[in-house]
């Protein structure tokens, strides 16, 4: 096997993709030292590693997105946006008053709370890429809710929420609607922000099993045999002693 068909077989079980040039990155690195360390070619590094399968199926068990979906953050703000635009007309109602107002604020609080639960569940960080997904999934969410509520609507009375008659929907007030859906892209936006860093003690690298071995720890070497034990993936590039002994066994 190739280094290219190698790394492209471990990222394709990893649905993360925003660190799949990490994975290919540390990998890579790990298979050159090996390489030329050893004095092996570039394919037999390669088979040292092991079944990049189950490597990639360890990788993703460490970083899981939400919903277990490559678009899992794209869903997740789609999902978290649709409540509120559903709950619009009795948010708009508590926000007449300064007390329903400060009452709004924190229900709106405490259901972002809730939805960065499931970010801070996952092993995801803080990309310009993740954030943009955050904000199309945040986007999309509110569009397709308003739509489908005003399609709705046209069963009882055109334009009005249907349960609740004396509310219009956004969606039928162009600029409101527009205003409306950029506010919610920000509001997804702002908690994905928040749950990442509140998460931000979990990063990339770790005790990620390899080749289905047991784990010889070495200080922070980490050496992982294979089936046959004739081969290991050293976590920070370094050689220990275990990996000699499985060499020479």
């Amino acid at each position: 096997m190739t280094l290219y068909d190698f790394l492209e077989e471990v990222c394709r079980h990893v649905k993360y993709r925003s660190i799949h040039n990490d994975i290919r990155d540390e990998l890579s690195s790990h298979i050159y030292e090996i390489k030329e360390s050893e004095g092996f070619t570039t394919e037999q590094a390669v088979a040292m590693m092991g079944d990049p399968a189950e490597i990639g199926k360890n990788i993703n068990k460490a970083y899981r997105m939400p919903f277990n979906c490559r678009y899992g953050i794209e869903i997740w703000a789609a999902a978290a946006a649709a409540p509120l635009c559903l709950a619009y007309p009795f948010l708009k109602a508590l926000s007449d008053t300064n007390i329903g107002f400060a009452a709004m604020l924190i229900i709106i609080a405490a259901y972002g709370s809730l939805c960065g639960f499931i970010i801070r569940r996952s092993n995801v960080r803080l990309t310009l890429r993740d954030i943009l997904s955050a904000a199309a999934g945040g986007l999309c969410g509110t569009l397709i809710t308003l739509a489908a509520v005003y399609v709705a609507s046209l069963l009882f009375t055109k334009g009005v929420y249907p349960y609740c008659q004396n509310v219009r929907i956004l969606f039928g007030i162009k600029l409101t609607a527009v205003i409306f859906a950029v506010i919610m892209m920000m509001w997804s936006v702002f908690v994905y922000f928040c749950s990442c860093k509140a998460a931000s003690n979990k990063r990339f690298g770790g005790h990620v099993p390899i080749n289905g071995g047991a784990v010889v720890y070495d200080d922070d070497i980490i050496v992982v045999p294979n089936i046959t034990g004739g081969a290991a993936w050293i976590y920070n590039g370094k050689y220990s002693d275990e990996l000699r002994k499985l060499k020479n066994r």
